[in-house]
């Protein structure tokens, strides 16, 4: 029986406000972000006070630059989280929603670091809302914003694109593999119906779950763990009827972990390479294991056989299989994910996937 979880995107969808602005803020991307606009700030405020553009010593003079900026970066950045609908790359809401997203957000930023600036150099607040004010640095304050706005946007399509593209290749990759697979196992299922009908049964039934398992996944983009280790278990169930005695398997999954969203399909590449290249050979076949288990923020997966291993050569293998894992993963989580594949004791390979926790 398959797990019927919701959704990752439709339960983020549900979180509070207190909940999107503390995920946002522990983003590993914001930190980038934040340093990116405290260097250009830092630039542009040198810049200004060499051609003395404004007429202030250059501590009054970044005390309101890095107010005003900082003030509406965090504003614009962490208030784009906010938005439930109609969200673009990286959450960045579209169309006029932008306009008045950004538009507020400079507004608001401008008010806040102007007000801090007056306070700290003993300067009446209300000088804030003055018209000189208004007429300089509220616009100049505007054009940075719109400049930071249109960069991050651009890039996050740019890594959006490089997703869904790895996404197609995972497609292709799935095309490829599922009829090779498919062939092989009907002609057991033709020899089987004979010789075994209970068998025939069993093999057609996890057929079929694994075909409609895998057409789901390829639909959405994550999905829980549980799914993915249903889905391996009809997977691993049709390869047992092929090889027989000789393929064994264990599932080990931790309690709690199978709730957590992973990529769909991650694994089976893993898994496929693992009886192919390691148990398939061996005459006497050997082990699988499948192993998930929790490490404070990281979820760690392996898949460990007891076939006939990977020279140490080839523990970077350039396999289609592989590769689409390490491009999914540096594609999905960039340096926070890691993939290795690594020889085991005695005899056999241990392939290593280790994520970070997304609740």
């Amino acid at each position: 029986m398959m797990f019927d979880y919701p959704p990752f995107e439709s339960r983020k969808k549900s979180m509070t406000v207190s909940a999107k602005l503390l995920a946002a803020l522990r983003e590993p991307k914001f930190g980038q972000r934040l340093l990116l606009v405290v260097g250009i700030t830092a630039i542009v405020d040198t810049l200004l006070w060499a051609f003395g553009v404004f007429h202030h010593g250059l501590f009054d003079q970044s005390i309101y630059c890095f107010g005003i900026s900082l003030s509406t970066f965090l504003l614009i950045d962490l208030g784009r989280n906010l938005w439930s609908t109609s969200t673009g790359p990286d959450n960045w809401p579209r169309g006029w929603r932008l306009i008045v997203h950004n538009v507020l957000g400079v507004t608001a930023g401008y008010v806040i670091g102007t007000s801090f600036g007056n306070w700290v150099t003993g300067r009446p607040i209300i000088e804030t809302l003055s018209g000189s004010h208004l007429t300089t640095s509220l616009p100049f304050s505007m054009a940075m914003a719109t400049g930071f706005i249109y960069f991050f946007y651009q890039r996050a399509r740019f890594e959006e694109l490089r997703r869904e593209a790895t996404e197609a290749q995972l497609l292709l990759l799935q095309s490829q593999l599922e009829p090779h697979m498919l062939f092989n196992t009907l002609a057991n299922l033709r020899a089987l119906i004979t010789t075994d009908p209970e068998r025939a049964v069993q093999l057609l039934d996890h057929l079929n779950e694994f075909l409609r398992a895998t057409l789901g996944a390829s639909r959405v983009g994550t999905h829980a763990v549980g799914r993915e280790i249903e889905l391996l278990r009809d997977y691993l169930e049709i390869m047992a009827v092929r090889m027989g005695p000789r393929l064994r398997y264990r599932i080990d999954v931790d309690e709690g972990v199978s709730k957590l969203p992973i990529p769909a399909l991650l694994l089976q590449p893993l898994v496929e390479n693992g009886i192919r290249h390691g148990l398939e050979p061996k005459p006497e076949g050997g082990e699988l294991c499948i192993a998930a288990l929790r490490n404070g923020n990281d979820l760690i997966f392996e898949v460990r056989d007891t076939g006939i291993g990977v020279p140490p050569a080839s523990a970077s293998s350039n396999g289609f299989g592989l590769t689409h894992v390490r491009e999914r993963l540096q594609s999905r989580y960039g340096t926070r994910a890691n993939f290795s594949l690594l020889p085991r004791d005695g005899s056999g390979t241990i392939a290593r996937v280790v994520l970070p926790i997304v609740e």
